[in-house]
Protein backbone atom coordinates (compact mmCIF):
# COMPACT_ATOMS: atom_id res chain seq x y z
CA UNK A 1 0.00 0.00 0.00
CA UNK A 2 1.10 3.44 -0.82
CA UNK A 3 1.46 6.26 1.89
CA UNK A 4 3.21 8.63 0.14
CA UNK A 5 3.96 9.54 -3.58
CA UNK A 6 7.43 9.41 -4.62
CA UNK A 7 8.98 9.21 -8.23
CA UNK A 8 9.44 5.09 -7.68
CA UNK A 9 6.16 4.17 -6.82
CA UNK A 10 5.13 6.91 -9.81
CA UNK A 11 6.90 4.96 -12.13
CA UNK A 12 5.52 1.50 -11.43
CA UNK A 13 2.07 2.28 -10.98
CA UNK A 14 2.49 4.44 -14.45
CA UNK A 15 3.66 0.83 -16.03
CA UNK A 16 0.92 -0.94 -14.28
CA UNK A 17 -1.83 1.90 -15.44
CA UNK A 18 -0.12 1.45 -19.38
CA UNK A 19 -1.10 -2.12 -19.06
CA UNK A 20 -4.13 -1.95 -17.75
CA UNK A 21 -5.95 0.61 -20.29
CA UNK A 22 -4.60 -1.21 -23.38
CA UNK A 23 -7.35 -3.77 -23.51
CA UNK A 24 -9.43 -0.40 -24.04
CA UNK A 25 -6.39 0.40 -26.96
CA UNK A 26 -6.66 -2.46 -28.63
CA UNK A 27 -10.72 -2.76 -28.18
CA UNK A 28 -10.92 1.09 -30.02
CA UNK A 29 -7.85 0.55 -32.21
CA UNK A 30 -6.05 3.69 -30.74
CA UNK A 31 -3.04 4.09 -28.29
CA UNK A 32 -3.47 4.90 -24.44
CA UNK A 33 -0.44 5.97 -22.58
CA UNK A 34 0.26 7.92 -19.04
CA UNK A 35 2.50 10.76 -20.25
CA UNK A 36 3.40 13.48 -17.64
CA UNK A 37 3.20 13.25 -13.82
CA UNK A 38 3.11 16.01 -11.30
CA UNK A 39 3.36 14.85 -7.69
CA UNK A 40 3.80 16.21 -3.46
CA UNK A 41 3.84 13.03 -1.47
CA UNK A 42 -0.30 13.14 -1.32
CA UNK A 43 -1.60 14.15 -5.04
CA UNK A 44 -0.51 12.69 -8.30
CA UNK A 45 -1.60 13.96 -11.78
CA UNK A 46 -1.00 11.70 -14.49
CA UNK A 47 -1.59 12.86 -18.12
CA UNK A 48 -3.39 10.60 -19.88
CA UNK A 49 -2.89 10.71 -24.07
CA UNK A 50 -4.93 9.28 -26.70
CA UNK A 51 -3.74 8.70 -30.53
CA UNK A 52 -5.44 7.52 -33.56
CA UNK A 53 -3.33 5.42 -35.49
CA UNK A 54 -3.10 5.08 -39.26
CA UNK A 55 -4.56 2.05 -41.35
CA UNK A 56 -0.82 0.74 -41.44
CA UNK A 57 -1.24 1.18 -37.26
CA UNK A 58 1.84 4.00 -36.74
CA UNK A 59 0.50 6.28 -33.59
CA UNK A 60 -0.47 9.60 -35.01
CA UNK A 61 1.51 12.08 -31.77
CA UNK A 62 1.61 15.64 -32.37
CA UNK A 63 5.26 15.22 -33.42
CA UNK A 64 4.07 12.73 -36.65
CA UNK A 65 1.30 15.47 -37.34
CA UNK A 66 3.44 18.12 -37.37
CA UNK A 67 6.44 16.36 -39.49
CA UNK A 68 3.31 16.22 -41.97
CA UNK A 69 2.11 19.57 -41.81
CA UNK A 70 5.07 21.64 -41.21
CA UNK A 71 8.37 19.07 -43.18
CA UNK A 72 8.49 21.36 -46.09
CA UNK A 73 8.80 24.63 -44.29
CA UNK A 74 12.25 23.14 -42.84
CA UNK A 75 12.68 22.02 -46.61
CA UNK A 76 12.17 18.27 -45.75
CA UNK A 77 10.53 15.77 -47.43
CA UNK A 78 7.22 14.67 -46.35
CA UNK A 79 7.50 11.46 -47.99
CA UNK A 80 10.36 10.60 -45.47
CA UNK A 81 8.18 9.98 -42.58
CA UNK A 82 9.00 6.36 -41.47
CA UNK A 83 11.77 5.96 -43.84
CA UNK A 84 15.27 5.12 -42.48
CA UNK A 85 18.86 6.30 -42.59
CA UNK A 86 22.08 4.99 -41.48
CA UNK A 87 24.78 7.07 -39.56
CA UNK A 88 27.00 5.83 -37.50
CA UNK A 89 26.34 2.25 -37.97
CA UNK A 90 22.78 2.57 -36.92
CA UNK A 91 19.75 3.00 -38.89
CA UNK A 92 16.90 5.04 -37.70
CA UNK A 93 13.53 5.86 -38.64
CA UNK A 94 11.92 9.29 -39.28
CA UNK A 95 9.07 9.81 -36.66
CA UNK A 96 8.29 12.91 -35.63
CA UNK A 97 8.99 16.84 -36.04
CA UNK A 98 9.58 19.28 -32.75
CA UNK A 99 9.16 22.85 -33.83
CA UNK A 100 10.00 24.21 -30.64
CA UNK A 101 13.45 22.13 -31.02
CA UNK A 102 14.82 24.95 -33.05
CA UNK A 103 18.59 23.42 -32.93
CA UNK A 104 17.81 19.25 -33.74
CA UNK A 105 13.83 19.25 -34.68
CA UNK A 106 13.65 16.25 -36.42
CA UNK A 107 12.36 12.92 -34.28
CA UNK A 108 14.30 9.43 -35.42
CA UNK A 109 13.62 6.38 -33.57
CA UNK A 110 16.69 4.02 -33.63
CA UNK A 111 15.22 0.49 -34.59
CA UNK A 112 18.08 -1.02 -32.80
CA UNK A 113 16.88 -0.17 -29.58
CA UNK A 114 13.68 1.91 -29.59
CA UNK A 115 14.91 5.05 -28.60
CA UNK A 116 14.09 8.14 -29.76
CA UNK A 117 17.08 10.74 -30.81
CA UNK A 118 17.07 14.45 -32.34
CA UNK A 119 18.54 15.63 -35.37
CA UNK A 120 19.29 18.62 -37.09
CA UNK A 121 17.24 19.17 -40.48
CA UNK A 122 20.42 19.42 -42.25
CA UNK A 123 22.03 16.09 -41.40
CA UNK A 124 18.43 14.41 -42.02
CA UNK A 125 18.73 15.98 -45.79
CA UNK A 126 22.22 14.77 -45.92
CA UNK A 127 21.42 11.11 -44.88
CA UNK A 128 18.44 11.10 -46.61
CA UNK A 129 20.34 11.82 -49.57
CA UNK A 130 23.12 9.39 -48.93
CA UNK A 131 20.00 6.63 -48.21
CA UNK A 132 18.10 7.62 -51.13
CA UNK A 133 22.07 6.57 -53.08
CA UNK A 134 22.36 3.50 -51.61
CA UNK A 135 18.80 2.48 -52.29
CA UNK A 136 19.19 3.45 -56.28
CA UNK A 137 22.81 1.88 -56.67
CA UNK A 138 20.91 -1.15 -54.75
CA UNK A 139 18.48 -0.93 -57.35
CA UNK A 140 20.90 -0.76 -60.32
CA UNK A 141 22.38 -4.13 -59.37
CA UNK A 142 19.07 -6.17 -59.06
CA UNK A 143 18.56 -4.86 -62.79
CA UNK A 144 18.52 -7.21 -64.97
CA UNK A 145 21.74 -7.02 -67.64
CA UNK A 146 20.51 -6.68 -71.36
Amino acid sequence: MIKTFDRTNLQALRGELNAAVSAIAERHGIAIQCGRCGFSPENATLKLELSVKTPEGAVVSRERKDYTDFAEVYGLDPAWLDKTFVTGGETYKITGLRPKGRKRPVLCQQLANGKTFVFPVDAVKAYMKVQSLNDAAAANAKAPRA
